[in-house]
């Protein structure tokens, strides 16, 4: 039988990895220069993808902004295929919004002169994908989808390659799966053809050698005649012989090859009305190609720095925008932009899963500081704007709620003050805070210029404080505050009782068992181990998490645990320090002492806040928090991509993975944005929100929450649960020194709530909004907001 063969040109394009991203750049230029020039020549050329992105446009035109017009030509063309996405998308470890962002930001980066990028959504590497995207992708008139990772048996032998995707709201897209990858072809193709009188040789030794990938491939499609194939590979050049490379094929080929691109083959596929079946669900397993579904806990603190920027950026900054520019000022759009892109190109699918080298995660660590650094520097501004508007005085303070979802009751806040003891106003209404900390400064200088030289005057002694304010405010609302003088003392009471408790539930510890008991009143209810920290090995790296041996052994021992109840006055906390005993790395018979705080919180809202900070003093290890529920949890409710997924806790899969040659075994650990849930029958009704902790396990009873690993290499050949080569760098591997997070104050931030009739989502968006405050003050002028509260 004579197939229809669309062969698609191309280059995947890494921004960084194992190399850092000005390397990358490096090499992009000199790409991209031999990319203009070959098609600018070729007529023969029909077209060459780049990698379904944009922002190597960027990228390019700092060393070539004079070429920009050439690369806008191409792409008018359709020589040069590029978009929709600005990077290559990491889908499991970013915000919702981001992933839309990414879209949006691809689109728009070339929408000038009748220029569109292609209406094939192109995720040849992201590390699987989840079934809300059908709905995000044609929302965006993205008709088609093309991804390699992430089927599962079943789903490849029932439906091959061709299918449709049907998203969680039933919406449909024409799918074509590359069940080998976009680049095996491309290990064959010869890319350094330099002369026309050697094609003939060359042609047919790549069929020769790709004959038996090609056959697998078509036995792969249902519908028989039509096979579409990448060529290329990772930061693959162009050669300008290839048009007539494929023409040699031909040659000694039974099937029609053509030069085309991914649109047309849609095309095609829609002429021909072909039957596609529909398929349902996530693609998530690593049947055909490794998924890394313990990545989500790689590098906590680049994941914990992420979701901050994200947050501050979608939840304060942009609403705080929109409110001044309706108030009259100016939108801060090309601000905006910038750290748009600056995020952006921190979320692909390497960067964001934090399986890099160390020099390239210090790269992206930094580029999300100065994102952080720009957002607090624009927030500042508009604040400053809006307290110079509403005539603030000296010490006053405005608090702003940028949460569209509902009121804000209590807000975390820092101010400055000469004054020892005051009260809070609302104009003349007194407002309730709580005392957190009182930090008395007095050791700053004044300098004032004399005719001598400088003069240095002791400074005035003023105060630091920390504060809960509770006052509902509503959304888009900005309210001023005044401090005044009071007689009364700030203070907060210490006792060392071993509960807190409000109307809603009573929080009791056992410090011989050191267990954490939770009394639910509202629902008569009792759930008897929450918030317990264990450790286990981790032989793993980058990637993935690996156990040494198939019997998982907690390696952590509990010695004693001190605790004490502080009566802020509204807010209650119990703060327990442990201390634990546990090897100082894998296979050291040196053992060392951990110290880990625990603080949970009661104030008069039905929710508890969990704070756990901790110094981290061990290697190779995964950090647990467990949460012992009443009954086996079946299935768990986690939040990403704008969708609320329901998986079940154990996948049957993972039972005859090796007789079926998967080449990962498919767990049940998976990845959360920020809310996790049990709803199951028998369990009380528990969600958990989460700040930057993006993986979670159900353990029989115990629902498992990751909260950080440390590893010390990119790439370990035959883990236990990921057999044979190492992934990424196969070659060798490279060990780094910073994935151990040692000796890093590691803070993590958890809400957990009991009930059914919870609107999760809304939860999650108050906790993970930002407090909005900015105080008139001469006292400090160097204090950055998010230094404290998020980092």
């Amino acid at each position: 039988m004579n197939w229809k063969i669309f062969a698609v040109l191309h280059t995947y394009w890494d921004k960084e990895w194992y190399f850092t991203k000005e390397e990358s750049d490096i090499n992009l230029k000199t790409n991209i220069n031999e990319i203009i020039k070959v098609l600018a020549q070729s007529k023969e050329y029909k077209s060459f993808n780049f990698d379904g992105q944009t922002s190597f446009i960027d990228d390019y035109s700092v060393f070539y902004p004079e070429n920009k017009n050439e690369i806008y030509k191409l792409i008018k063309e359709k020589k040069l295929i590029v978009g929709p996405w600005y990077i290559q998308p990491d889908l499991f470890n970013t915000t919702s919004e981001s992933v839309v962002r990414n879209l949006l930001i691809g689109i728009n980066n070339i929408r000038k002169d009748n220029l569109n990028t292609q209406s094939v959504t192109y995720v040849p590497d992201s590390f699987g994908h989840n079934n809300q995207m059908p709905q995000i992708y044609k929302s965006f008139n993205l008709d088609s989808f093309i991804f390699w990772r992430g089927m599962s048996k079943k789903q490849i032998d029932e439906y091959g390659s061709l299918f449709k995707w049907k998203g969680i709201d039933g919406t449909e897209i024409t799918s074509y799966n590359f069940l080998l990858g976009y680049w095996p072809l491309g290990t064959f193709f010869p890319y350094k053809i330099n002369e026309e009188n050697n094609l003939d040789t060359l042609a047919k030794k790549f069929i020769d050698e790709t004959v038996d990938i090609i056959e697998k491939l078509k036995s792969n499609m249902k519908q028989k005649g039509v096979l579409l194939l990448p060529i290329g590979g990772d930061q693959a050049p162009i050669n300008k012989f290839t048009p007539q490379f494929i023409d040699k094929l031909k040659e000694y080929s039974n099937d029609e090859w053509i030069i085309s691109n991914y649109e047309d083959f849609f095309k095609y596929v829609d002429a021909k009305n072909l039957i596609l079946n529909s398929v349902n669900g996530e693609f998530k397993y690593p049947y055909m190609s490794r998924i890394h579904k313990t990545i989500g806990s790689n590098r906590y603190d680049i994941k914990k720095l992420l979701k901050t920027v994200e947050y501050k950026l979608y939840q304060q900054l942009e609403p705080l925008s929109i409110l001044w520019s309706i108030s009259g000022g100016e939108y801060p759009f090309e601000v905006i932009q910038n750290i748009l892109k600056k995020l952006l190109l921190s979320l692909s699918h390497d960067s964001a899963g934090g399986c890099n080298s160390d020099d390239t995660n210090e790269n992206i660590k930094n580029r999300l500081l100065r994102s952080l650094n720009l957002i607090e520097s624009q927030t500042t501004e508009i604040l400053k704007q809006f307290s110079y508007n509403m005539n603030l005085k000296d010490e006053e303070f405005i608090i702003l709620n940028t949460n569209v979802n509902g009121i804000k009751n209590e807000h975390h806040i820092k101010i400055f003050s000469t004054l020892e003891n005051f009260i809070i106003k609302n104009n003349d209404t007194n407002v309730e805070y709580d005392l957190l900390m009182r930090k008395i400064q007095n050791d700053g200088f004044i300098v004032k210029p004399t005719d001598a030289g400088e003069s240095f005057l002791e400074a005035a002694r003023f105060y630091e404080y920390d504060l809960i304010v509770y006052d509902g405010i509503n959304p888009f609302e900005i309210r001023k505050y005044s401090l005044q003088k009071s007689k009364n003392v700030n203070s907060l009471t210490i006792n060392f009782n071993n509960w807190i408790e409000n109307k809603y539930c009573k929080i009791k510890f056992y410090s011989d068992m050191n267990k954490i008991e939770i009394i639910d009143k509202i629902n008569e209810n009792k759930i008897n181990d929450l918030f317990g920290l264990s450790a286990t090995w981790d032989a793993g790296d980058y990637y993935d998490y690996s156990p040494p041996s198939n019997n998982i052994q907690i390696i952590s021992t509990h010695l004693y645990s001190k605790f004490e109840v502080i009566n802020y006055g509204i807010r209650k906390t119990l703060k327990i320090k442990s201390k634990f005993s546990i090897p100082k790395k894998i296979n050291s018979k040196i053992i060392i002492e951990q110290i880990i705080t625990r603080e949970i919180s009661l104030d008069e809202n039905n929710y508890i806040d969990l704070k756990i900070s901790l110094i981290n003093k061990s290697q190779n290890i995964k950090w647990i928090l467990n949460n012992y529920l009443n009954n086996s949890i079946e299935s768990v409710i986690s939040n990403i991509d704008y969708a609320t997924i329901e998986r079940p806790a154990f996948l049957k899969e993972s039972l005859t993975w090796k007789s079926e040659n998967w080449v990962e075994k498919p767990i049940g650990i998976e990845t959360n944005e920020s809310f996790i849930a049990v709803r199951n029958e028998n369990i009380i009704p528990v969600t958990f929100l989460t700040f930057g902790n993006n993986e979670y396990q159900a353990d029989q009873n115990n629902l498992k929450i990751t909260l950080f690993r440390s590893v010390d290499a990119l790439g370990k050949h035959n883990l236990l649960w990921r057999p044979n080569r190492a992934s990424g760098t196969s070659e060798h591997i490279i060990n780094t020194h910073d994935s151990k997070l040692l000796n890093q104050n590691l803070k993590f931030n958890f809400r957990f709530l009991v009930g059914e009739n919870i609107n999760l989502w809304k939860q999650a968006k108050q906790f993970t909004t930002p407090h909005v405050f900015y105080q008139i003050q001469t006292l400090n002028n160097l204090y950055k907001k998010w230094i404290d509260f998020y980092y």
